[in-house]
């Protein structure tokens, strides 16, 4: 039973840690997700803000679809992104890409960036090769506000810091846990070592040895129970020297009146009493016969009021000035 129930407090401060660990690794890596994902967007519209004053400025220049090209490419270089503008369609105008120039972005991403901003972590509808950051809006100026630029960032930084952050977690975990499980170990065994000699004690009383007694060196509620049960070891202990003493005492005064009965039945089946003496002896064994009557009725009440078969109440008047 000990050892279950040792088992069980250990199990269940495992568990507890253990659930405790991924509740607090799955919300670190929301945090850390949604952080990243916020500090990506806010430099994506950044970068939304300036290509668009680049545009309006360029807009109406000579070769404006080259020169408009050439600086999402430089823009894209610099940020290691791509960037994207499209009509109300969702048809690519110009990107950073040539090769992406003519395709078709999905109807609601351009719905969702006309009535608002549009931001995915995804592929925009396949026409990118990887999963990115997107940002999508509408273009402000009024030389472009029929068109709406998308900027995206690559994905795979993300990836890459939240697996360092989950890395770093995880160790972090692990040595924690195990430090832990030692506490809990430790503590679980001091919890449950008086209870183990507790054990081991009653084994003992119920052999008769009472000289066992449980280490108090503790002031909580474990301590308490150790306490009362040396005390109750303590009275057992007292009680068991009283009935050894009461039947020693028992046994002679027993043996007294038998020994008599018997050394003067022995005289007269031996012949050797002279027949004017027989009428004392039988006196004799009449007396120690009642003594041992006595002995053992006394005896009898004894076990009576120790069963709680007696009562000790009685309705006698007495009078004490008598």
């Amino acid at each position: 039973m000990q050892k279950s129930l040792f088992k069980k407090l250990f199990v269940m401060s495992l568990c507890i840690v253990t659930s405790a660990m991924v509740i607090m690794g799955a919300i670190l890596f929301v945090f850390f997700r949604n952080f990243l994902i916020n500090e990506k967007q806010s430099l994506l519209r950044s970068q939304s803000l300036t290509v668009e004053m680049q545009l309006d400025r360029m807009y109406g220049v000579m070769n404006y679809e080259h020169q408009a090209r050439r600086m999402l490419a430089a823009m894209s270089d610099s940020t290691g992104g791509t960037m994207l503008i499209t009509d109300s369609s969702g048809k690519i105008l110009s990107a950073s890409d040539a090769s992406l120039i003519g395709l078709t972005i999905p109807s609601y991403a351009v719905e969702t960036a006309k009535s608002g901003e549009y931001s995915e972590l995804g592929t925009l509808g396949s026409v990118l090769p990887d999963d990115s950051y997107v940002l999508g809006k509408q273009l402000e100026a009024k030389s472009l506000e029929d068109d709406y630029i998308f900027t995206c960032l690559p994905a795979s930084g993300l990836r890459y810091y939240l697996g360092q952050i989950m890395q770093l977690f995880l160790i972090s975990a692990i040595i924690v846990c195990i430090m832990v499980f030692c506490a809990v170990y430790a503590v679980s065994a001091r919890l449950v070592r008086p209870i183990r000699e507790m054990a081991q004690a009653a084994r003992s009383m119920s052999r008769g040895d009472f000289t066992r007694y449980i280490r108090v060196d503790r002031q909580d509620e474990i301590g308490e129970l150790a306490i009362a049960f040396n005390n109750m070891t303590r009275s057992l202990s007292a009680g068991e020297q009283m009935r050894r003493g009461f039947v020693a005492n028992v046994s002679h005064e027993l043996k007294t009146p038998l020994t008599s009965i018997s050394g003067i039945s022995d005289m007269l089946m031996n012949g050797i009493v002279a027949p004017e003496d027989i009428k004392g002896f039988a006196g004799d064994i009449n007396k120690e016969s009642a003594r041992l009557i006595t002995l053992v009725n006394d005896i009898i009440k004894l076990s009576e009021l120790d069963e709680g078969a007696y009562s000790t109440e009685t309705d006698e008047k007495v009078d004490l000035l008598k």
